[in-house]
């Protein structure tokens, strides 16, 4: 809350400055029921002095004398106007916003006066005093006030409530001025507490001597108070761990131990470019470093891949509709015939090297050992069709997988149709056949 200002020890004030001096003038209605709707009581005027006692800070005692008076609307000219008088303690908390002025708060209680009764009294205000000056100020105030009724008989069966608005002004003497403190080198310690007061302490103060610049042997600009090394400069390379030391280079790499993440091993000829200080790592075991390895998880194997070092040669995937079979049978469905064709022209216009994966796929139907040798039996009826359609032998891999890839659930029986199935990868050159991706291509 840095709008508001709270005096502290160094605004100490004497007696005299604590006192204040308050006054209060405000008009409003008579909130009580009966005495608005039986004694007429329907507006009021109020006046109140104050004395006022700063505790602390925003905090303060008074004493207060308060008169209500509430003119009767009654047309009879013999119904005289209410009053009463109260005499009341109580707390004031008004923080200085700013330079503006004070907010207040405060609640008051003690004796009421009303004709001849007495009865207890209570009234609590808000309002914001405007500063005009340093010692005065004035602004707008609501004031709740309540006079109890006594538990015995009496004539007024209800506590009288009220509220006025109106203004409210504070009279207290000026704060005195201090001399000025005087710190002759300007470094924040007054000569009285400085023990160099014409040399400033600088950047770096000696703890131990107020206003003194520390001291600093090695001349690395860390004091010696703070300097774990202070005959020893920290040089261009400080160990950020140790103040004025210099940071050591425990495997000899060129990489100081602060910055190397391998500090015992020596990064060598092949540093990893994202681990300052430590060696590239060949996570494939493929003797391709993996920030030249284009596969760095996958061994590029017998027959690597020359345009991506690191990589097998490639498998092309080929878009085209699964060959499908007839249920718990090797037979192809004719509806196959035009993707087997398909699948032969693409072969037939690829180099000599170029081969194809074959290979059958199952429902869930039946066991395992079941299925795996009749998705072999579907591969090899598809093989038979190419080999009866010109294409090598040699060209072709065959492969049966059974019911482990569905390429949908096997729940219904478009599912498990559309699991019988035999797919096909073209294979580059020198590439092995490898796993087939789930769902088929």
């Amino acid at each position: 809350m840095a709008l508001l200002h709270l005096p502290g020890a160094a605004q100490a004030q004497t007696f005299a400055e604590r006192l204040v001096l308050r006054a209060e003038v405000g008009a409003g209605t008579m909130l009580a029921g009966y005495q608005r709707d039986t004694l007429l009581y329907g507006l009021d005027v109020q006046a109140s002095a104050r004395l006022g006692f700063t505790l602390v800070g925003p905090l303060a005692l008074q004493a207060s004398y308060s008169s209500w008076w509430f003119p009767s609307e009654s047309a009879d000219p013999g119904r005289a106007a209410g009053q009463q008088h109260s005499i009341t303690g109580g707390l004031r908390l008004e923080p200085m916003i700013g330079s503006v002025g004070r907010f207040f708060v405060d609640v008051n209680a003690g004796l009421g006066m009303t004709g001849s009764r007495n009865r207890f009294a209570l009234d609590g205000g808000i309002g914001f005093e405007f500063a005009l000056g340093s010692a005065v100020g004035l602004g707008p105030a609501l004031r709740y006030g309540r006079l109890f009724a006594a538990s015995e008989a009496q004539d007024h069966p209800s506590d009288a409530q009220y509220w006025s608005g109106g203004l409210s002004l504070s009279v207290r003497l000026p704060r005195s001025v201090e001399a000025a403190p005087v710190d002759t080198d300007g470094d924040g310690v007054l000569d009285a507490d400085d023990e160099c007061p014409t040399e400033p302490a600088g950047a770096t103060p000696d703890p131990q001597r107020p206003g003194c610049p520390a001291r600093d042997r090695d001349g690395d600009g860390v004091s010696d108070a703070r300097d774990l090394c202070p005959d020893v400069p920290a040089g261009d390379h400080p160990d950020p761990a140790r103040a004025g030391c210099p940071a050591a280079d425990a495997d000899g790499d060129g990489v100081y131990d602060p910055q190397d993440l391998c500090p015992t091993v020596p990064q060598g000829a092949h540093p990893d470019p994202e681990r300052p200080g430590c060696p590239d790592g060949d996570d494939d075991s493929d003797e391709v470093l993996n920030h030249a390895d284009r596969c760095p998880q996958e061994p590029q194997g017998p027959s690597p891949d020359p345009s991506r070092p690191g990589c097998p040669a490639p498998t092309l995937a080929v878009a085209l509709p699964p060959i499908l079979f007839a249920t718990d049978r090797d037979r192809i469905l004719p509806t196959s015939y035009r993707a087997l064709t398909a699948v032969a022209t693409l072969l037939g216009g690829r180099a000599e090297g170029w081969r194809l994966a074959v290979e059958g796929h199952t429902d869930n139907v039946g066991s395992e050992v079941h299925n795996t040798g009749l998705a072999e039996r579907r591969a090899q009826a598809a093989a038979s069709w190419f080999t009866r359609h010109g294409v090598p032998a040699a060209r072709l891999e065959v492969r049966g997988y059974g019911l482990e890839r569905p390429i949908v659930s096997n729940d219904s029986a478009s599912g498990r149709s559309a699991n019988r199935r035999v797919e096909f990868r073209l294979l580059a050159p020198g590439a092995s056949l490898g796993a087939s991706p789930t769902g088929g291509q």
